[in-house]
């Protein structure tokens, strides 16, 4: 074996070596630059670009469960490429829609890799997110009180957009650290409470301050899925005590929140004009969910959809509702995956969460946000949310080390 052979797989090694020192803090950036979304392509773009060469040096196994999702995405994309059929000259922006579409497929099976590999990492993820949470809603606050003249940068009519183009979109991306800090007020630790406080309250009032009625209820469900999941899946009754104790605290830390920002004049105006459950522009034929009603049968004589984008030529605006999107802008096979892959990746999710596992906490925070976040896709498209893909990718990783997890044997003595 001559030399150059010899030292080929110690580069390898060096290599695996190498990507795995740098695999941390790539994916802590790669998370937090989730934040960023005001410029196109955003910083998450580029940082994912990153991390999956630093997957590709590393070199994961990939668990055969993960050929589930993988294949239910891709048949979901291929439907998008084929709808593009339906339209005459398909414009740069349709075909880059349907491109964006593969690659937040691809960012679901990375991180689901990397996440299967060692769910120890959903720390780095943990830490990244609320890092994230508290620089956008910070921003938020400050464009909301016009803090230095910030007003223009970070909200949008009135609302706080933080470091998003749509209040729409910052207000649920909120959701999963929230409940990350909500863990820590649960768990009863007073060193915990104490550390998640301030910083919960930053994201809570940025929430409130996006006044976006599907983040509103998409943090109400979360946080009562959350905190039911918690304590029947608690081992002690105990345990189970301080959850209802805790969760009583933080009611009422919640009504307080809420009243003293009531307070300010300008909050509580546009709070009564947005808590209204059905606006002016959901209501009557031609609003948002008669919209819906026209859509759907009118769906059954396309097989192929109308093609990315074309929805709102033909009704006047976009669907805003995932499932009819997914029929609208990739047909009949698109629209039949994405149904399966939501339903599957809600199973994986149970599962991780009553597997008796180190992850169990992580699983409880992202089923309870990932499930409420498929029932506000019936409200407003999601299937271009760069969190949604996060929330997904971080199940199946879970589920997939869920599979091969041994608990430790007891000791009996």
């Amino acid at each position: 074996m001559t030399a150059t052979a010899a030292s080929r797989p110690d580069v390898a090694q060096g290599l695996r070596h190498l990507a795995g020192a740098l695999l941390p803090i790539v994916l802590w950036v790669t998370v937090f630059g989730g934040a960023f979304v005001f410029i196109e392509p955003s910083p998450y773009e580029f940082a994912f670009v990153l991390l999956t060469a630093v997957v590709l040096m590393r070199g994961m196994a990939v668990p055969v469960v993960l050929v589930v999702p993988f294949v239910l995405l891709a048949l979901f994309n291929v439907g998008g490429v084929l709808s593009l059929l339906e339209i005459d000259s398909p414009s740069t922006r349709q075909v880059q829609f349907i491109a964006i579409s593969f690659y937040l497929a691809l960012t679901t099976f990375i991180l689901a890799l990397i996440v299967a590999e060692d769910p120890d990492r959903l720390r780095i993820i943990r830490s990244a997110s609320i890092v994230a949470a508290l620089v956008t809603a910070l921003a938020g606050i400050a464009g909301y009180f016009n803090v230095a003249g910030l007003a223009e940068l970070f909200t949008e009519n009135d609302r706080a957009r933080g470091t998003f183009k749509d209040p729409n979109v910052m207000g649920p991306f909120l959701i999963l650290p929230a409940l990350f800090l909500l863990g820590n007020l649960l768990n009863g630790r007073k060193r915990d409470m104490l550390a998640a406080l301030i910083p919960l309250a930053i994201i809570m009032t940025a929430l409130l301050l996006s006044f976006s009625r599907g983040a509103w209820g998409h943090v109400v469900l979360s946080f009562i899925a959350f905190g039911w999941l918690s304590f029947v899946t608690s081992s002690s009754s105990g345990a189970r005590i301080k959850i209802v104790v805790s969760a009583l605290a933080a009611v009422l830390a919640a009504m307080m929140l809420v009243a003293a920002m009531l307070s300010v004049p300008q909050v509580a105006e546009l709070f009564q004009e947005r808590a209204k459950l059905v606006q002016s522009y959901d209501a009557g034929e031609r609003g948002r969910f008669g919209k819906h009603r026209a859509a759907i049968p009118d769906l059954f004589k396309h097989p192929n959809g109308y093609g990315a984008l074309q929805f709102r030529y033909r009704f006047g605006e976009d669907p805003h509702n995932v499932y009819i999107n997914a029929f609208a802008s990739y047909g009949w096979l698109g629209g039949i995956t994405y149904l399966a892959f939501t339903l599957i990746t809600l199973l994986a999710a149970a599962v991780t969460v009553f597997r008796r596992t180190p992850m169990q906490p992580y699983a409880i925070a992202f089923a309870s946000t990932f499930g409420v976040l498929t029932l506000l896709g019936l409200v407003i498209d999601t299937d271009h949310w760069r969190h949604y893909y996060l929330l997904a990718g971080c199940i199946w990783g879970m589920y997939a080390a869920t599979l091969r997890y041994r608990a430790p044997p007891r000791n009996v003595s």
